[in-house]
């Protein structure tokens, strides 16, 4: 199969890892290995929709302007005016993808209005969110690369061969809750629709057991229980913006079981890719995923075109690019 030279690079570098014994994933990847064609393509070639998406943008840059705000005092500590300065900052660097994606919904004016909502509230409010310190270092936007188990798969030699999982993402921050004094893995959320359901796919997704299991490893010498999830809800809708802290609490049983079934999930997804992975040719896809309750799978016209025709779709430009995004939030 010939596809963008870029993605022949990513290909072989996913091949290199499993030659030396590792295979690395995080919460995002997770998510898109619905399919074994979706998978090959998202997840081992990195193969993206081309062009700019709002809401990573938009996120982003918010996220850029909490982490400075948490790693610098807060409210108690940022004046208006250095928080507004910060917010600029942020702007005159990322503010042109924002601009390019032409939403009228997420652009420079509406995140700076936000930021600014932002602030505010949390100096009417209190800041919730206290990061803690652990060996010397504040845990805000925390790497980690950590191994979460072994499965087995059968490499290009048709032979079995253990490889090790490493669980790889950046948290937002550890810290207590200001006002329980609870520890708790945090997350910045930005949203359009807050409500009862709000929080459903988030106790049973990858992404907060996985934050949590990992933090566990983390902060294992502190000694004190950390089973909680704090989300710092940040919602921008048509009416106006809406600011809230929701927390649920995973068992350890579940934190537990999640870590073993995404293993077993993995183990049982290697088998069925690696074959077209070793050959680069486009694996067999899954019917079942093609349009979640969030729209389509973003290879589903890749999948309706005729078979001879695929190709020409994914090496398309204008369509695909290859992502250099990292969870561990380097560019590699």
């Amino acid at each position: 199969m010939s596809t963008l030279p870029l993605a022949e690079v990513k290909r072989q570098a996913f091949l290199k890892n499993l030659e030396d014994g590792f295979l690395a994933i995080d919460s995002s990847s997770y998510s898109n290995i619905a399919c074994p064609r979706q998978a090959f393509l998202a997840y081992v070639l990195k193969l993206v929709p081309a062009g700019g998406r709002s809401p990573l943008v938009f996120g982003h840059m918010l996220h850029e302007v909490l982490e400075w705000m948490l790693k610098n005092g807060s409210v108690d500590k940022i004046t208006p005016q250095q928080f507004n300065e910060k917010v600029k900052e942020v702007i005159a660097q990322e503010g042109h993808k924002l601009n390019e994606c032409f939403d009228d919904r997420r652009n420079t004016e509406t995140f700076s209005s936000l930021c600014s909502a932002y602030y505010f509230n949390v100096k009417a409010s209190g800041e919730r969110m206290k990061p803690i310190t652990l060996n010397g270092e504040l845990l805000v936007e925390k790497s980690f690369s950590l191994p979460l188990g072994e499965i087995d798969i059968i490499n290009a030699n048709g032979n079995h061969q253990t490889i090790t999982v490493l669980w790889e993402g950046k948290m937002d921050l550890i810290g207590e809750d200001s006002h329980t004094g609870d520890l708790a893995v945090w997350d910045h959320k930005t949203t359009s629709m807050l409500g009862p359901k709000f929080l459903d796919d988030k106790m049973r997704g990858p992404q907060f057991n996985g934050y949590l299991w990992a933090g566990q490893q983390m902060t294992k010498s502190l000694d004190r229980p950390l089973n909680t999830v704090g989300i710092n809800a940040i919602c921008s809708k048509k009416t106006g913006v809406e600011f809230s802290i929701m927390k649920f609490k995973r068992p350890q049983p579940i934190i537990e079981e999640w870590r073993v079934s995404t293993l077993k999930v993995l183990e049982n997804l290697m088998r069925a890719i690696l074959p077209s992975v070793f050959s680069n040719t486009l694996p067999l896809g899954d019917f079942n995923h093609c349009c979640p309750k969030f729209g389509k799978c973003v290879f589903f016209q890749v999948c309706e075109a005729p078979e001879a025709s695929r190709l020409n779709y994914l090496n398309e430009p204008s369509l695909y690019q290859v992502s250099n995004w990292s969870a561990l939030g380097e560019e590699v």
